[in-house]
């Protein structure tokens, strides 16, 4: 059967006006009932928001040859996110990532958690918050709660079919990617500036209402 057709897989689709979540997706390790609110939007709301990453990415497609700075700027962070995820090392395989093949997913991936951002720090982010015997600040436990969401293990031969089939990049490269880019992850950690996880020059394309 077509994992599109299975309804606890773990995935969600995108199409014109349409999002499709599939059962699994409430399930942990993106949903867990009982868990913390802000923990469960920190990997439920970057799902969603990387679904309505896709539909703005599609609008922006339609518009981009337009002659105004909304369009200047998406071209620029296009390009920006195409050299920088060219640069990932796949350490498994030895090679490094597709940035043109996986562009529309990547693109989606740093929408999707700048939208998150945004939410969390408007309406969730107020007080303090901690979990017992963990020495880590609210903004922490949020990164580390979606970072866990995307830890895997895959074989060679497996790395080596995604890289040659696969619009997405691995699973590793695809939540560095979204933090390196996202400057409350830099802050929240305080990262060096000009280290791995605070470089110099971002893709964000910090997104405000």
């Amino acid at each position: 059967m077509h994992e599109f057709f299975r309804p606890f897989i773990v995935n969600a689709y995108h199409s014109p006006g349409i999002l499709d979540l599939r059962f699994g997706i409430f399930l942990p390790p993106v949903y867990q009932y009982g868990r913390p609110k802000l923990l469960n939007f920190a990997t439920m709301g970057t799902t969603l928001g990387h679904e309505l990453g896709h539909e703005i990415e599609a609008f922006m497609e339609e518009v981009e040859n337009y002659d105004n700075d909304t369009c200047r700027i998406y071209k620029e962070k296009k390009k920006c996110l195409v050299e920088q995820y060219s640069e990932f090392q796949i350490k498994k395989i030895g090679k490094k990532v597709k940035g043109n093949q996986t562009i529309h997913e990547n693109l989606a991936d740093l929408i999707g958690i700048e939208i998150t951002q945004q939410i969390i720090t408007r309406f969730l982010l107020r007080g303090n918050f901690s979990l017992p015997a963990l020495n880590f600040t609210t903004e922490q436990l949020l990164y580390i709660s979606l970072a866990q969401m995307w830890c895997s293990v895959s074989s060679w031969e497996k790395e080596q079919l995604h890289y040659e089939l696969d619009i997405h990049a691995p699973s590793d490269i695809r939540i560095i990617g979204m933090l390196r880019n996202l400057r409350e992850f830099s802050n929240a950690f305080n990262c060096p500036r000009g280290s791995r996880m605070n470089p110099a020059e971002r893709c964000a394309f910090r997104l405000r209402s």
